[in-house]
């Protein structure tokens, strides 16, 4: 097995844990714990992403590689734009609109949809055509405030936040909405790493 390989699988490994252990921390009500959970897993399917994306190009020169720059989980943009396209499909085929307030739904309309594509790419990149031309055209302010707002929720996730006047405990800051919302974006990711 490469190198590349051996990082690949821990990424996808260590994804797969954490989105485990949000499920469970979901169900415990523990929704800020939660959020970093599947937080936590997007940042590694997205470094998973771009090392694939890379290795497919050309063979990675790891010692070259300056592995501060992976290590840098800042929220990426064409990441989540696939995310949230993904998201939106999901959501539009097996909710219709309606919003999801729990996350055993969502995963329910996930498996329905990996039966629907059978593994075939082709008929995931089709669907997902209509939703991806949406989100790049109709929703790319939304995407740039959920990157925001994703990163500045990193920091409120574990800790308290203090300020001269005020304080915030992280579950007021970390609602269920939010922990449902990043738990589907996680789900999703999950469901790329596969294609």
């Amino acid at each position: 097995m490469t190198y590349t390989e051996q990082v690949l699988r821990a990424l996808k490994e260590n994804s797969t844990a954490l989105i485990e252990d949000g499920l469970i921390l979901a169900e415990r009500h523990r929704y800020s714990r939660a959020y970093m959970c599947f937080q936590a897993a997007i940042d590694e399917m997205n470094e998973y992403l771009a090392i694939d994306r890379a290795e497919k190009e050309a063979p990675i020169n790891w010692p070259a590689i300056d592995v501060a720059l992976l290590n840098d989980h800042t929220v990426l943009e064409k990441d989540t734009v696939i995310e949230q396209a993904l998201v939106r499909l999901i959501k539009q085929r097996a909710f219709q609109g309606e919003e999801v307030e729990t996350l055993p739904p969502f995963i329910q309309a996930i498996d329905a949809f990996k039966r629907l594509i059978n593994g075939d790419e082709q008929v995931l990149v089709e669907a997902l055509d209509e939703p991806l031309q949406h989100v790049m055209f109709e929703e790319m302010a939304d995407i740039h405030a959920l990157m925001v707002q994703r990163n500045e929720l990193r920091q409120a996730v574990l800790h308290v936040q203090i300020t001269n006047d005020r304080c915030y405990h992280p579950e007021a800051t970390i609602t269920k909405e939010l922990m449902v919302e990043i738990g589907m974006a996680a789900l999703a990711n999950q469901l790329m790493l596969n294609y």
